[in-house]
């Protein structure tokens, strides 16, 4: 696994010279050949490739630098046209010598190292330049990426191959809900809970900024005064950024170490930016402390599971499940009024998406501990759901408020429900989208949950229409319309239904729903649309619990391909 190592580096006065040389070519280069690029395509001509090469012909100096720098920058640049035309990226932007000063070049034959004991770095065309090792590490050194700051410090981050070894497996996950006042509420899986401040390191240097600001503004630009107050701000910036990084980077670190699994909202970053607390936001870094935690998740072996940014983790009761749709933004705290349970806005998001976080786990089959959550949906079961998806029983068994209890079995077949609806849906919108199915069986099971979910059995005890065609046992178009419309489903699953009830065989099944699919065609229907209103028919006057089953589905629609190769082979 590649990893970086960044250390601050003190060139003599002849290494910051060609350091800066250095800069300036790669500059010059990026430049030129983003010029020549871009000209070609105001022509209507392929894009041509511009090796350094060619251009240390007609400029001697650029071979005064590490060939490997300007190397590097071709391929940058080859990448950054590549992502802009394919719209995966914006437009490249001309380099400045004001903006962000940095080169890459690779270790070849040794042409990079470290001695850790002498405090000293190999870099290419430099030698060795004097550097703070405030830790070693053992691995092969692929490549150093040479930055200067904005309050002229020097940097270097070696990219070294290592092997990161994985922390020991702990018995517990923790889900986040990031706010402004609290910059965390975590709230953990063995019933403990934390809000960590925010510490607010831009606000709290606000007037310090505006004071050294202000003296910039009268200075006049280009004389020794001006650079001078221009680097006292600079290094205030960077106050900033370090203490803003140095919690970040410590915070993630410890939650990582202390958590098999980390649940976190999917936030709209860029969306909130442009509200009126941008400049909070801005200063939270949410953004980056989400990056901080996906890296070392990935490094020693954790978890992290997202939930949908559509989940509304603050407006539901986490103790019984009522969703608030008056919460506003103010309300710090609120009363459910259907359990009386006073909830506080943070910690109730954080137990939301703990549970959020179970259901995910249980539902991809995660070879984790038994995880479960403290909190005890208290309600009374009037029946008990069902417990396996391959045999015949009828989804009205299902109990109107969904209990999660850590004493017995209960919570094994909630998410077993789980486990069948996300297959539900995510078999509904295939077949609809007349996409390939590989296995036949899937399509089967898919057709046939799909209508028995619609219309159980007890339906066909009460319902005079129903019991007219089981005693009939034939295909009557009145009477499936008028049963559509009754229970607001379509055809197509009124026909899988009386076909798995043996009310009419397989291949009258077949030629119907033929039938039924030209018409839908020749009325220029929508695949996507059709199968979008069949997974509402699903979902609709259904009960409030399937709620929390929509959410889990909007959570692996994003992955369907991913839940198909590896839920199904659970279930086949």
């Amino acid at each position: 696994m590649l990893k970086a190592y960044k250390y601050r580096i003190y060139p003599t006065k002849s290494q910051r010279q060609l350091i800066e040389k250095t800069f300036g070519c790669v500059r010059f280069y990026w430049n030129k050949a983003l010029e020549i690029k871009l000209k070609a395509l105001e022509r209507r001509e392929k894009i041509p490739q511009v090796l350094p090469s060619k251009l240390k012909k007609e400029y001697e100096f650029l071979r005064e630098v590490d060939s490997l720098a300007l190397a590097n920058a071709q391929l940058q640049l080859e990448k950054a046209i590549k992502y802009w035309l394919s719209k995966k990226a914006e437009k490249p932007k001309f380099k400045r010598k004001k903006d962000k000063q940095t080169y890459t070049t690779n270790n070849v034959n040794g042409s990079i190292s470290v001695d850790f004991e002498k405090g000293l770095i190999k870099l290419p065309k430099l030698g060795y330049v004097k550097t703070k090792l405030h830790r070693n590490f053992e691995g092969t050194i692929r490549s150093a990426t040479i930055r200067k700051s904005k309050t002229g410090k020097y940097f270097v981050s070696i990219l070294v191959e290592e092997d990161i070894k994985l922390l020991p497996e702990k018995d517990r996950i923790c889900a986040i809900d990031l706010g402004l006042k609290h910059f965390a509420t975590i709230c953990y899986s063995d019933g403990s809970m934390e809000k960590v401040e925010n510490p607010k390191y831009l606000v709290k240097t606000e007037k310090r900024l505006a004071r050294e600001q202000g003296k910039l503004s009268r200075k006049q630009k280009g004389s020794k005064n001006y650079e001078k107050q221009r680097l006292k701000v600079a290094r205030l910036y960077e106050k900033v950024k370090n203490q803003r990084e140095d919690f970040l980077h410590k915070l993630s670190k410890r939650i990582v170490s202390e958590n098999q699994a980390i649940v976190l909202e999917d936030l709209n970053v860029n969306g909130l930016l442009s509200g009126r607390l941008s400049k909070h936001i801005q200063d939270s870094s949410w953004r980056k402390f989400i990056r901080y935690l996906s890296y070392k998740a990935l490094w020693y072996g954790r978890e992290l599971i997202f939930a949908d940014r559509f989940y509304p983790s603050s407006k539901t009761c986490h103790v019984c499940g009522y969703r608030n749709q008056e919460l506003k933004l103010s309300d710090r705290e609120w009363v459910c009024p259907v359990c009386s349970t006073r909830h506080d806005r943070d910690i109730n998001a954080g137990k939301n998406l703990l549970l959020y976080g179970v259901a995910r786990l249980r539902a991809v089959g995660s070879e984790r501990p038994e995880l479960m959550p403290v909190e005890r949906w208290e309600a009374s079961l009037k029946q008990e759901a069902p417990t396996s998806i391959s045999g015949s029983s009828s989804l009205n068994q299902i109990p109107y408020v969904i209990a999660l209890n850590s004493n017995d079995s209960i919570l094994a077949r909630i998410f077993t429900l789980f486990h069948e609806y996300a297959h539900l849906l995510l078999g509904i919108t295939e077949i609809y989208n007349d996409e390939k199915i590989q296995n036949k069986e899937i399509e089967e099971w898919c057709n046939s949950f799909a209508a028995e979910f619609l219309l159980p059995s007890k339906a066909f005890e009460t319902d005079p229409d129903l019991q007219k065609i089981m005693e009939l046992k034939i295909y009557d178009d009145e009477l499936i319309s008028k049963i559509s419309k009754t229970y607001k489903v379509s055809k197509m699953l009124v026909i899988i239904r009386l076909k798995t009830l043996g009310i009419i065989d397989e291949k009258t099944c077949k030629e119907k729903l033929v039938e039924l699919k030209t018409v839908l065609n020749n009325r220029k229907v929508k695949k996507e649309k059709f199968a979008r209103n069949l997974i509402k028919e699903c979902i609709k006057e259904k009960g409030r619990e399937f709620l929390s089953l929509l959410w889990l589905y909007r959570s692996f629609n994003g992955d369907k391909r991913y839940i198909i190769e590896n839920l199904y082979k659970r279930v086949f």
